[in-house]
C-alpha cells in the first residue's frame, strides 16, 4: 500500500503524570525456551508467545507475557494485555475464524494451566467453557484443522492414557478415537493438502524412556499410525507445514543426551532428509510456524554467545537453505559491569563485568559497549583495560573522560587508572595511586572539578578510605566518613552541588560529600531495606537520586527515590523483573531526559510517563463491516516500528489518517461520529486485499516527543455509505517512555 506520511507533532506537552516504572528497551525477543508461535489471523504473519527467559539462576530466571510478531523490518513487539506469562503454550490459528487460539501451558511452579484465550488481532479474550480438557501430565500440543475450522489438541494424562479435544470457537469436546499411547512433547502439525493432522516423536514413559520416532496422523474422525522411520527419535522438535511446497517441515530436538541440528520433510507418504548447506545450532524446544506472508518457515531459537551463553536467532526456510535473519547487536549477558554515561553526550558506556560462574579469570569480560539511545555498537578497541569485574567508572564532565578503576578478575586485584575519550582507552599512570581494591564506588564532583573515589574491598579487607582524582593523580582525603564498605552507591547531584552515597555493607543509610566533609543525612520516617550490589543514578531534571534492586538478606526489586531538599525517601515501583542484583548499573541520558539501567541482560528505562494507547468510540457500518482502527504497539520515544491498524475497509477503497490535539464527539449521517477537533491529515493510501490500512506511524526519539497527546481517526471511501465514506472508532495516543 503505498503511503503519504507528513510530520505533525509540534512540541506540545500535556502536563500528564503517572506513577514510575520500569519499561524495557527492546528491538527484538529476548531468548526464551519452551515459547511458541502461531501466524496471525489478519495477515498471516508469524507471532511469537510466552517462554522461559534464561537468566543466571532458575529463581532469576522469569516467564515471560510479551506478544511479537516477524514483519518485513524485523520483530515487532505488540501492544495490549496478554494472557500470564507461562512456558509450553499451545497455540494454533484458525483463519476461517480469523482468530488466534491459545490453551495452558505451565506457570513458574511447574503447574499446568487449563486456560483458553483467543486473539482477534488486536485483542486477547479469555473463554470459560462448560468442557475444558483436564490436567495433563505435560504440555499438551495443538494445531488447527483449518477445512473443519477446529483446534485439535493432544495431550498425556497418565502412561498409557493420552486423550484428544477440539475447540469449536466457544467450547471444547472430546473426540479421536484411537488417540497414540501417551508421549511427552510431541511433534505437530497440520497437512493443508491432505486435511490430516500429522505427529512425530515424543517422549514414552515406562520403566524406561523410548523415544518415539513414530509418525501419525488425524483425519477429524480417528487417529492412524503411518509409519515408524524416518528422523531419529526425539521429543520437543520444532514442526510446521509449509503450504507453498505442501511438506511437513521438522527441525532439530533432543533424545535426552544431545540435540539435533537436522532438517525433515515428510510429503505425506514418507520422510526425507533435507540436508541444507547451513542451519540453525543444535537446539530443542525452539518455536517455528510458516510465515503465509513471506512463504517462509519461521524458526525463533538461540545461538551460542560469548562465554557459553546464548543469544536470540531468527532463521527463515524456504525449502532449500536456512537463512539466519539480521538481528541488532547486543552486549552478551553479564554480572558485576559497569553502565554508566559516555564522554560523548547522550551515550551510555558498557564496559567488562562477569560471565555466568563467578568472577574467574576465564569467565571475566573486558570488552566495550557503546549505547546511542537506540541501538548497541561494541567498540573494536586496539588498547582496553584487561578483563576485569566489580570495578568502578566515573565521568569526568569537565574534561570529558570516563575514569575507570580497580576491579578482579579471579584473585587478581586491580588497581590501575585507564580512561575513555570516547574513542580510545588509555592506561594512566599517576605518580600516587589508592591500594587495589573491587566493589567501590566513584562518581566525579562537577562543582570542583575531581573524581571522588571511596571503600572497597580486597580479599583480606574492607576499605574505607577517599580519594581524589584530579585528571593526572590521585591524592588522599583525610576525613573522617561513612566508615568501612563495599558494594555501595555513589552519584553526583547537581541539584544540590553534593556527591551522595547510599546503602553497602547491607546498610540504608545516606551520606553526602561538599568536598570538604561527610554528613550523614537522616532520611525520613521511611527508609529502603538496607541492601548492596544496587543501581543508583542521579535524574537532575526531576532533582531526585533513583536506587533500584540490590542484595540484603533477600534480593531487593523495589524501587526507591531520594528528594534531597525535603529530605525524605519515597518508594516509587514495589516490584519489578529487572534483574535486582549483582551489578545492575544506571546512567542517565541527558538528551533524552530518561534514566536507563543496564541488569547485565536487557537495558531498561524508568518512565514517570508512560507511554499510552487507547482506542475510544465506535465506527460506522460499511460494505466490508464497521471499520476498527487499533494501535500496533506502544508509542514510546524511538518507537519506529509503531503503526496503527484499521481493519474491515472495502478492498482498494481510498483512505486517510488524521490527527488532532483535541478530541469532540460530532454525530454525522449513517451513524458515523467524527472525534477529531481540527483534523490534520497524516497520511493517505488504499486499503489491501485483505481490507486492512495499515498505516507506519514512527516515534521520534527526541526529548521534544515526549509527552505529546494526540488523537488520530481513518476514514475509508464508501459509495454506499450515506456520507460516501465510513469513519472508524478513533485512538488516544501519548508519547512517553
Amino acid at each position: 500500500m503505498k503511503q503519504l506520511t507528513r510530520a505533525f507533532l509540534p512540541v506540545l506537552f500535556t502536563g500528564f503524570c503517572a506513577a514510575q516504572e520500569w519499561l524495557p528497551l527492546r528491538s527484538q525477543p529476548r531468548y526464551r525456551f519452551a515459547a511458541n508461535m502461531a501466524i496471525d489471523p489478519r495477515d498471516g504473519r508469524a507471532t511469537l508467545f510466552g517462554g522461559y527467559l534464561h537468566r543466571w539462576q532458575i529463581p532469576d530466571a522469569p516467564l515471560t507475557d510479551d506478544f511479537w510478531k516477524w514483519a518485513d523490518s524485523g520483530w515487532q513487539l505488540l501492544g495490549g494485555a496478554t494472557p500470564p506469562a507461562r512456558v509450553y503454550p499451545a497455540m494454533a490459528t484458525d483463519l476461517l475464524r480469523g482468530r488466534l487460539l491459545l490453551f495452558g501451558g505451565e506457570d513458574q511452579f511447574g503447574n499446568a494451566l487449563r486456560d483458553t484465550w483467543e486473539w482477534d488481532g488486536a485483542t486477547w479474550t479469555q473463554f470459560s467453557p462448560t468442557t475444558r480438557p483436564p490436567v495433563f501430565l505435560g504440555p499438551p500440543v495443538m494445531v488447527c484443522d483449518f477445512n473443519r475450522s477446529r483446534a485439535v489438541l493432544y495431550g498425556s494424562t497418565n502412561v498409557p492414557v493420552s486423550s484428544t479435544w477440539e475447540w469449536d470457537g466457544s467450547n471444547w469436546t472430546q473426540t479421536g478415537p484411537g488417540t497414540p499411547p501417551a508421549r511427552l512433547l510431541p511433534s505437530m502439525a497440520f497437512d493443508w493438502r491432505r486435511s490430516r493432522v500429522v505427529m512425530f516423536g515424543g517422549l514414552q514413559g515406562g520403566r524406561a524412556p523410548v523415544f518415539s520416532n513414530e509418525t501419525w496422523e488425524y483425519d477429524g474422525t480417528q487417529w492412524q499410525q503411518s509409519l515408524v522411520g524416518g528422523p531419529a527419535g526425539r521429543y520437543c522438535a520444532a514442526m510446521a507445514y509449509d503450504v507453498g511446497r505442501q511438506r511437513t517441515v521438522l527441525f532439530g530436538g533432543t533424545n535426552g543426551n544431545a540435540d539435533f541440528a537436522d532438517t525433515w520433510e515428510f510429503d505425506g507418504a514418507a520422510w526425507s532428509s533435507s540436508n541444507p548447506p547451513v542451519a540453525p545450532p543444535a537446539q530443542n524446544c525452539a518455536a517455528m510456524a510458516y510465515d503465509l506472508a513471506r512463504a517462509r518457515v519461521v524458526l525463533f531459537g538461540r545461538r551460542p554467545s560469548s562465554g557459553g551463553t546464548c543469544a536470540p536467532s531468527t532463521w527463515e526456510y524456504d525449502g532449500a537453505q536456512w537463512l539466519e535473519q539480521a538481528t541488532p547487536a547486543a552486549p552478551p549477558a553479564r554480572i558485576l559491569h559497569t553502565f554508566g554515561a559516555d564522554a560523548v553526550p547522550g551515550r551510555q558506556l558498557l564496559f567488562g563485568g562477569a560471565r555466568d560462574g563467578g568472577v574467574t579469570t576465564a569467565l571475566s569480560l573486558g570488552d566495550t559497549w557503546l549505547f546511542d539511545g537506540s541501538r548497541w555498537q561494541a567498540v573494536a578497541a586496539a588498547v582496553a583495560p584487561p578483563a576485569r569485574a566489580n570495578h568502578a567508572v566515573a565521568l569526568d564532565t569537565a574534561r570529558r573522560r570516563a575514569v575507570l578503576f580497580g576491579g578482579n578478575a579471579d584473585l587478581t586485584v586491580f588497581g590501575d587508572t585507564w580512561e575513555w575519550d570516547g574513542t580510545a582507552w588509555s592506561q594512566r599512570q599517576p605518580a600516587q595511586s589508592p591500594p587495589a581494591r573491587f566493589a567501590h564506588a566513584m562518581a566525579f564532583d562537577a562543582a570542583r572539578g575531581n573524581t571522588l573515589l571511596y571503600g572497597g574491598a580486597d580479599f583480606s579487607q574492607t576499605m574505607g578510605d577517599a580519594w581524589l582524582w584530579d585528571g593526572s593523580n590521585w591524592s588522599s582525603v583525610l576525613a573522617s566518613g561513612p566508615g568501612l564498605r563495599a558494594q555501595h552507591g555513589m552519584v553526583w547531584d547537581g541539584n544540590r552541588q553534593v556527591v551522595s552515597m547510599f546503602g553497602g555493607a547491607l546498610q540504608n543509610d545516606l551520606w553526602e560529600w561538599n568536598g570538604v566533609a561527610w554528613s550523614q543525612r537522616p532520611g525520613g520516617a521511611t527508609l529502603p531495606p538496607p541492601r548492596s550490589g544496587h543501581a543508583m543514578v542521579h535524574d537532575p531534571v526531576r532533582a531526585r537520586t533513583i536506587v533500584h534492586g540490590g542484595l540484603s538478606f533477600l534480593s531487593q526489586a523495589n524501587s526507591w527515590e531520594w528528594n534531597g531538599a525535603a529530605g525524605a525517601w519515597l518508594q516509587t515501583v514495589s516490584d519489578t523483573p529487572l534483574r535486582t542484583s549483582a551489578g545492575g548499573t544506571a546512567a542517565y541520558d541527558p538528551l533524552r531526559q530518561r534514566v536507563l539501567l543496564f541488569d547485565g541482560f536487557e537495558l531498561w528505562s524508568y518512565s514517570y510517563l508512560p507511554s499510552a494507547a487507547s482506542a475510544f468510540g465506535h465506527g460506522c457500518a460499511g460494505l466490508a463491516g464497521v471499520p476498527a482502527l487499533a494501535a500496533m504497539g506502544r508509542p514510546f520515544q524511538g518507537n519506529h516500528g509503531f503503526h496503527a491498524e484499521t481493519r474491515n475497509c472495502r478492498t482498494a477503497a481510498p483512505a486517510v489518517l488524521c490527527a488532532s490535539f483535541a478530541s469532540t464527539s460530532v454525530a454525522l449521517p449513517g451513524g458515523c461520529t467524527l472525534y477529531l477537533q481540527q483534523p490534520l491529515v497524516v497520511a493517505i493510501g488504499v486499503c489491501d486485499a485483505a481490507g486492512t490500512f495499515d498505516l507506519s506511524l514512527p516515534i521520534p526519539a527526541t526529548a521534544a516527543a515526549r509527552g505529546v497527546s494526540f488523537v488520530v481517526q481513518t476514514a475509508a471511501i464508501d459509495a454506499q455509505a450515506p456520507l460516501g465514506l465510513v469513519l472508524a472508532n478513533a485512538l488516544q495516543l501519548l508519547i512517553g517512555d
